[in-house]
């Protein structure tokens, strides 16, 4: 059970722990350009610069340590360790584990990180406040495990409720929007995610409503049509409005805070490949651009919290609509290619 005196103590002995040490993550921000305007050769700059050490991140009293070497991390836990003494603390050797991120092209090598004398555990795997972090930096440990949560969530509410014919579709639906959905995207707004993966969550995301509102694979029944029976919207859209939702609250926090550091920075040590990367900034970028939302106005719109959230839920809904005609028209030539006729929509 969490006490806040135990979490003033941890504070504390963090800051007794680490006060002579420079050893972390540094990286370089730039606050003073729009995100969609940064590239790399802002951060050569000899000026407006501002570079930072992420060490520890804390939440409650549920801490990890960050380094961006073997070295460095082993000097971070001797000076826990020894902070950890001084304040009459023992570490749970059984509790801490290692996680090693190798760069990108190197072969991974399980690191040896020792408190006391006695080796940490090296893992491949992570979980730090519900989310999954892996070694190879991949989303598809924490897709597999949202999956899992959402379909025991779903399962359990089988006999009580989907196969329960006195209960309405869309009363229905709005359960599964709240115990269900949630669970699947837990976490999503800080996901950076690949084709594959959302291909994945709609596919999960599908079954659940077809077998809500008993729609068998012999009704051919496409997924647009499914969404449009349940009132519901697809995976996709309420990624881009969590992500969208989130990236404005971070670029209206002041320049101190960690998240809005991050999001305008890049590392200050290593050199990364060419290319345009699927990175967390380009991400939101080119959802901004599907929902018709100018990325170099994101800061301006994201200013007030109400008009910001006029903007993204208007701009999401154009996406959605955009794709759903998109599969509309696809779907009417390829069978005008098989030479079957379908009716037209009305104008």
């Amino acid at each position: 059970r969490l006490h806040f005196g135990s979490c003033i103590v941890l504070h504390i002995l963090l800051d007794v722990a680490f006060k002579d040490t420079e050893d972390g993550v540094s990286i370089k921000s730039r606050l003073d350009i729009r995100l969609a305007n940064i590239v790399t050769k802002h951060f050569d700059a000899k000026t407006k610069v501002t570079v930072s050490t992420i060490r520890e991140l804390l939440f409650a009293d549920d801490c990890a340590l960050a380094a961006d070497s073997v070295e460095g991390l082993q000097r971070l836990c001797d000076c826990f360790a020894t902070a950890s003494r001084r304040f009459g603390l023992t570490i749970s050797i059984k509790k801490t584990e290692v996680l090693y991120q190798p760069a990108r092209g190197n072969v991974y090598t399980p690191p040896a990180i020792f408190i006391e004398g006695k080796q940490l555990k090296a893992v491949e795997l992570f979980k730090y406040l519900g989310s999954i972090v892996t070694s190879d930096n991949s989303a598809d440990a924490e897709i597999t495990a949202r999956i899992a949560k959402a379909t025991a969530a779903f399962g359990r509410l089988t006999k009580r409720l989907w196969n329960n014919r006195n209960i309405r579709v869309y009363t229905k639906v709005a359960v599964y929007k709240a115990a269900v959905v949630t669970s699947l995207l837990f976490g999503c707004e800080t996901w950076t995610l690949k084709k594959a993966h959302l291909v994945r969550l709609e596919r999960f995301h599908q079954s659940c409503l077809r077998k809500i509102a008993r729609i068998r694979w012999v009704h051919k029944v496409t997924n647009y049509e499914v969404l449009e029976r349940c009132k519901a919207r697809s995976i996709e859209y309420m990624m881009q409005s969590a992500i969208l939702r989130w990236t404005g609250h971070v670029t209206r926090m002041s320049n101190d805070r960690i998240p809005k550091r991050l999001l305008y920075s890049r590392l200050a040590t290593g050199k990364g490949t060419k290319g345009n990367h699927a990175t967390y900034a380009n991400q939101v970028k080119h959802i901004l651009r599907a929902c018709g939302i100018p990325p170099v106005g994101l800061e301006v719109l994201a200013a007030g919290r109400a008009n910001w959230r006029n903007v993204y839920k208007a701009g999401v809904a154009r996406a959605e609509h955009a794709r759903i005609e998109c599969l509309k028209d696809k779907r009417q030539r390829r069978k005008q290619r098989a030479g079957l006729d379908l009716p037209q929509p009305p104008p």
